[in-house]
């Protein structure tokens, strides 16, 4: 199907649905080096080469997408290999490398090894080859790798400074060896690390429980790996913030937390409030609870009994009411009730939700408050001609409600195509329900992060 692309220095004629080698002609007629950014994971060496010739014309461009976000990690791998050392240093840093990219480089330069070094997408395998003890930034970068391997900081370990010796505490692959020797240095930082990690032996888990630093308790206690005969000293621990940190840990057993009702920290009992599973007559005790916080966690959670929220739907405290609407259990008949509440706020809650009846928004859909015509704009469930009518609101953060609603159709997305704010467009270019020609108008937007994802998006199209 051929269609018609205008703009006002000259017509363009893309074939779009499987045809790639227009979009490309286009982007080469057209001097655009962010739409040659977007096609190039799609097409093929040659043409490769031919949108490169473009969006590498310059050291700045070069620097600039070797940082970008949306850079495809087909142009970061060339860029991994330019000459100038900074564009290669800057690309081996960005997360969307390819791996093999970086195993490819890691008998380079120390900079080049940092910079491998300190990708989260560097392998165990990649690493494990690498000179650590050339280099003090190299070693440390090595060490806050989560992907090094435990023989790599075991090795590591008896030249380590203070610093990294932390680093070695809390990664994931530290074994019991390790932590042991590590707890060995006796700083209090370190063996902090170890208390928290999950590979901490029981009898580090018991000297640390014995410790009269709060620091050492506070994080044992967010161990999800502690044993449950030691849950009861936590939570009854003379420190606030050790009762806290045991009661959000998610392996405290549920009846454990019968022991601790009414505790005197606000901080304790609003971790209570976010628990699954509590026992019942603590939920009615943390519902009545003086702090609001307390009310307003236990509001939003999916084990609250009925009879709870429905007091708690009276509450003076509006984010408490709030909290009753975003419980995902809440009843219907609480949801309408608060869709007559005072607080826009609250009313905006009340539209959110996508089980929140058509007749309810249809009442809520006068209102001139914008939290609340957003959410009504973002609700799936929005009948369409209150969705085609809030797309043309003159606020732009109400207009960009509508193109966060996956129902919307085309027919309302091509309403926003000129809308004046930059960033709606760019999100329009995202919609699942743009079609094609409504694409290749953004093809030629103003703004190149649109441009980019419209041909991003029309690259996908012509590949399937």
């Amino acid at each position: 199907m051929m269609l018609f692309l205008s703009n006002p220095l000259q017509h363009t004629y893309i074939m779009a649905n499987g045809y790639l080698d227009k979009l490309v002609r286009h982007t080469l007629d057209h001097n655009d080096p962010y739409c040659a950014t977007a096609l190039h994971p799609f097409v093929e060496f040659g043409t490769r080469k031919q949108l490169e010739s473009l969006l590498l014309a310059t050291t700045k461009r070069k620097l600039q997408f070797a940082r970008a976000p949306y850079t495809p990690s087909s142009v970061l791998g060339r860029l991994a290999y330019d000459k100038n050392a900074k564009v290669r240093i800057r690309a081996l840093h960005h997360p969307s490398i390819p791996e093999k990219v970086l195993s490819a480089l890691s008998g380079d330069s120390i900079d080049v090894l940092i910079a491998v070094a300190s990708n989260p997408s560097a392998g165990q395998h990649v690493l494990a080859r690498m000179p650590w003890y050339q280099s003090g930034r190299l070693e440390q970068a090595i060490c806050k790798n989560k992907n090094t391997g435990t023989a790599v900081l075991n090795a590591m370990l008896e030249h380590s400074s203070l610093q990294q010796k932390k680093e070695i505490a809390k990664h994931p692959n530290a074994d019991e060896s390790i932590l042991r020797q590590l707890w060995q240095c006796e700083d209090e930082y370190v063996r902090a690390e170890i208390a928290a990690h999950v590979q901490c032996p029981v009898d580090l888990m018991s000297a640390a429980l014995g410790s009269n630093s709060l620091l050492l308790r506070r994080m044992l206690a967010g161990n999800p790996s502690i044993p449950f005969k030691l849950f009861s000293t936590l939570l009854s621990d003379l420190n606030a913030q050790v009762r806290a940190a045991a009661t959000r840990n998610s392996a405290l057993p549920e009846i454990r937390l019968n022991d601790v009702l009414g505790d005197p920290s606000n901080q304790v009992r609003r971790a209570q409030a976010r628990k699954p599973r509590l026992p019942a007559r603590l939920v009615i005790r943390l519902a009545n609870d003086d702090d609001s916080w307390v009310r307003r966690w236990i509001a939003r959670n999916a084990d609250t009994p009925q009879e709870c929220l429905a007091a708690l739907a009276c509450d003076s405290t509006m984010e408490v009411r709030r909290g009753v609407v975003r419980n995902p259990v809440c009843p219907h008949g609480l949801v309408e009730q608060l869709a007559n509440d005072p607080c826009a706020w609250v009313r905006a809650g009340v539209v959110s939700r996508t089980d929140t009846s058509e007749r309810v928004i249809r009442k809520l859909a006068g209102e001139t408050d914008l939290d609340v015509i957003s959410s009504i704009g973002k609700n799936p469930n929005t009948p369409g001609e209150i969705v085609n009518d809030i797309a043309e609101h003159p606020n732009k953060d109400v207009r960009r409600a509508v193109l966060l609603n996956k129902s919307a159709t085309h027919l309302v997305l091509r309403k926003l195509l000129k809308d004046p704010y930059p960033f709606n467009r760019f999100i329009l270019a995202q919609h699942p329900n743009l079609e094609g020609d409504e694409l290749l108008h953004l093809l030629q937007d103003p703004e190149a992060w649109v441009r980019f994802m419209a041909a991003t998006r029309l690259a996908q199209y012509s590949a399937k």
